[in-house]
């Protein structure tokens, strides 16, 4: 679900996915937060962006995201209950100074403490309504590039483009079909057929698809913490996401709607 909370929400640091750099060699750069500081690596202040607004959908009405949602988020996430709180450095704790400013405190200096705030495992940033205001599940409302439009249970999932997203110009789509396909060869033929922009092939099948089909771009990912993919191989025909113009973070089969 990594590449489903990638397209609605945002984090507070994200890994820095560039078309010429290895994902082993990717760095770590701000996406919520403007700057994350701290003199001995203990104590971390994270400055937000300012003018930040969740999607324009209701009952949020596109309001702007400040400290407290990164608060609510962060309550989630180290709850016992959570499947992520084993992800939390043991004992860090995270306050709020102000609307737009928060401070995370370790019992121990962390070199690797903005890698767990880009890690796409974590800390997700929700808005506090999403605890009984309204319905994640049936909409879910974030900050991130895409708003989910249309969910048809073993189908696919539709988005579309986010007007109001903080960084200028993206996405570059106007939309993303992802279709859930959870049979192997469906999945393959689908993408065959030219139905699918993106496939994560079996190794058994790649020497025969570098074969027959040429024009194919295939790209390496590395399964790294924080990184948005698990496929160890994706396949993509010319044509595929946004005309060339394609984010090289996205790792699932679906069909662009390029502006």
């Amino acid at each position: 679900m990594k590449g489903f909370a990638a397209h609605v929400y945002s984090r507070l640091s994200r890994i820095d996915a560039q078309p010429e750099v290895a994902a082993a060699d990717a760095g770590v750069t701000t996406d919520l937060a403007e700057s994350a500081e701290s003199p001995e690596g203990k104590s971390w202040v994270v400055r937000l962006r300012r003018g930040v607004k969740f999607q324009n959908l209701p009952p949020l009405g596109g309001r702007e995201l400040k400290a407290e949602g990164v608060l609510f988020s962060w309550r989630r996430l180290t709850d016992p209950k959570s499947p992520g709180v084993t992800l939390v450095p043991k004992g860090a704790t995270l306050q709020n100074v102000d609307d737009y400013t928060l401070r995370f405190t370790l019992p121990q200096p962390s070199p690797t403490f903005l890698d767990f705030l880009a890690d796409a495992n974590a800390l997700w940033v929700m808005p506090k309504e999403s605890d009984g205001g309204f319905d994640p599940i049936k909409q879910p409302i974030g900050s991130g590039p895409l708003i989910l439009e249309n969910y048809a249970a073993s189908s696919r999932m539709t988005y579309k483009r986010n007007p109001d997203h903080f960084v200028k110009g993206m996405p570059y789509l106007d939309g993303v079909d992802n279709a859930i396909i959870p049979e192997y060869a469906n999945y393959k033929a689908q993408f065959d057929a030219g139905n699918l922009h993106a496939l994560s092939p079996r190794t058994t099948d790649i020497l025969d698809m570098r074969k027959l089909n040429t024009k194919l771009q295939w790209t390496g990912v590395l399964n790294r913490p924080g990184f948005d993919g698990g496929s160890d191989i994706e396949s993509r025909p010319p044509s595929g996401l946004a005309q060339g113009r394609d984010s090289p973070r996205t790792r699932r089969a679906g069909r662009s709607r390029g502006r």
